[in-house]
């Protein structure tokens, strides 16, 4: 009895306590993007200065892998364990100061004898990640372990006084880290002992699912792709009229600058670029009357996604998808598995 009082203190101790180490960085996924044709040369450019070269750089400063630091977390379900983790961003030029710097994700995985499959999750556009940490511990639940990584700029990683709304200058670079640090994350989840590293896939929630998108066609490397509410054509969707995008249009609007001219100001950063770049299959979950993404936009995506797509389509705007949730988690399940 004594003995496993002892135990049950020692595991208490340990669940508070923070782990640190250091995983390796892999290089460039996929094809590489200075020899596609199909990519303008700014695109090109854009990958090869804002992604590719600091990914080199990373991999030289960080010769032992890079240092990441864990801790414990509670998980909602019972069976799910779950953690806290941050390590440097591999983005270039960042004050070790600011907030955005540091890569900060929570990651839950099922207690099993087996290697379970793994989905890394990008969340939506609002900074209130409640929703997307419900499903991945729901995921996680049935077997399916889930990372929720935190975008540039979102949850922690948020200056003081930082407003998106107004930081459209900015959309390049961030695209960018976020490629980066969803490279980093990949890596992480390949050296855990319990991911089977043959179902790494990644899992997109409106912003998230456009972000993953970008992040992608940069580094093909995920197994497979489940894409919530996505669509290409950034600058239709800005300019759409919808709640969720009026401010960014009036600030570009402000500026003198219309669809057209966004159109092209933001290629590097539009799915529409990257797409046709994306390896492993692809499922996409979209609702008929959509407010925020227009069904042209979704379509569009589809059309100009390279590998196998399939999509399924719902009754409904933007938020209403939230009801079928069960049955979108099902066949992302499904999807994660196959």
């Amino acid at each position: 009895m004594r003995s496993m009082i002892l135990v049950m203190c020692l595991g208490l101790t340990a669940f508070g306590q923070e782990a640190s180490g250091h995983f390796p960085l892999s290089g460039p996924a996929g094809p590489a993007a200075a020899n596609d044709a199909r990519l303008s040369p700014a695109v090109r450019t854009f990958h090869r200065e804002q992604f590719a070269l600091p990914l080199e750089n990373a991999r030289a400063r960080y010769p032992q892998g890079v240092p990441y630091f864990s801790e414990p977390t509670e998980a909602g379900a019972l069976h799910v364990r779950a953690l806290d983790l941050r390590f440097p961003s591999l983005s270039e030029g960042l004050p070790a100061d600011d907030p955005n710097a540091t890569v900060h994700a929570r990651y839950y995985w099922p207690e099993s004898d087996q290697p379970v499959p793994v989905l890394l999750m990008l969340h939506h556009l609002q900074d209130e990640q409640t929703f997307e940490l419900f499903l991945a511990d729901f995921l996680a639940a049935r077997g399916t372990a889930v990372m929720m990584m935190y975008l540039p700029h979102y949850g922690p990683r948020r200056a003081p006084g930082f407003d998106l709304p107004d930081a459209f200058e900015i959309l390049e670079p961030m695209a960018a880290q976020a490629a980066l640090d969803i490279h980093a994350c990949r890596d992480w989840l390949h050296n855990r002992p319990e991911i089977d590293g043959e179902h790494v896939g990644m899992l997109g929630i409106s912003l998230g699912a456009i972000v993953g998108t970008v992040a992608a066609g940069m580094d093909p490397g995920f197994d497979s792709h489940a894409l919530v509410l996505a669509g290409g054509n950034l600058a239709r969707v800005v300019f759409n009229g919808s709640r969720e995008t009026r401010g960014i249009a009036a600030s570009l609007q402000q500026r003198g600058l219309d669809e057209a001219a966004v159109r092209g100001l933001i290629a590097p950063a539009e799915p529409l670029s990257w797409a046709h770049r994306i390896t492993g299959p692809v499922c996409m979950f979209n609702v008929s009357e959509d407010e925020i993404i227009p069904r042209d936009c979704t379509e569009a995506l589809e059309g100009a996604i390279g590998g196998y797509t399939r999509i399924f389509w719902y009754t409904g705007e933007h938020a209403m998808l939230a009801i079928r949730a069960g049955e979108v988690l099902a066949e992302i399940e499904r999807f994660a598995r196959r």
